[in-house]
């Protein structure tokens, strides 16, 4: 199996991620990193190519959709918060008590909402997984955070390019222009207007890429 497929198919992550849930269990820094540096050493086109060619997800589901209000709170700091504390599986009141860190005092129920919405966008990107309704964070999850800013950005464009909702994006962006609320009819108006500003913001983490020109995406998608 070649590194991009297994990249696809997350075969190596899933095996580590289980190997982690087992308390005896030392963390491969080096052989993650390396991990990394292998998918980071691979051309986006290459990854661009096999989203065309795989062209598997035929419709979205509400559940696809991004919803956070801090894409770094989901990113960087979700994966540094986790990893100080040695990611020991969390509820997501947990995971939203600690994002939620500026001393202000808030209803158990708005703890429990932000860190749901954060933990689900980055289990969508591939940086947590969910295991009986606790979240723990993947293998790539525990040491994003202490990448450099260049391997960060380039591995998130790469993740992206895997996600469901991204993948049918661009394939649909390939033939046609893209009516967003055409395609997100599920969603009521006013969740559509909260979700609009998490596609524009995950959309223009590709749009901003060095490596590729998705300038494309401003011309195809019509919000």
């Amino acid at each position: 199996m070649t590194i991009l497929n297994d990249f696809f198919s997350k075969t190596y992550e899933k095996y580590i991620n289980k190997q982690m849930l087992y308390k005896k269990y030392i963390f491969q820094f080096k052989d993650v990193n390396n991990y990394i540096d292998s998918i980071n050493s691979i051309k986006i086109d290459d990854f661009i190519n096999e989203v065309y060619i795989r062209n598997n997800v035929s419709h979205l589901n509400s559940r696809d959709i991004f919803q956070f209000s801090s894409f770094n709170d989901a990113t960087i700091k979700l994966s540094k918060k986790i990893s100080m504390i040695n990611n020991p599986g969390l509820k997501v009141i947990d995971i939203g008590k600690l994002l939620l860190d500026d001393n202000m005092i808030r209803k158990n129920g708005a703890y429990t909402k932000y860190g749901e919405n954060h933990a689900k966008t980055a289990e969508s990107i591939g940086l947590m997984f969910e295991l009986s309704n606790t979240y723990f964070l993947s293998c790539i999850g525990f040491i994003y955070h202490s990448l450099n800013k260049m391997s960060q950005d380039k591995l998130i464009c790469r993740l992206l390019l895997r996600n469901i909702f991204v993948t049918y994006i661009l394939n649909r962006a390939k033939l046609n222009i893209v009516d967003m609320r055409n395609e997100l009819k599920m969603l009521s108006d006013s969740t559509y207007i909260r979700r609009k500003s998490n596609i524009k913001t995950i959309l223009n983490k590709l749009i901003t890429s060095t490596e590729y020109d998705f300038s494309f995406l401003n011309q195809k998608i019509k919000y």
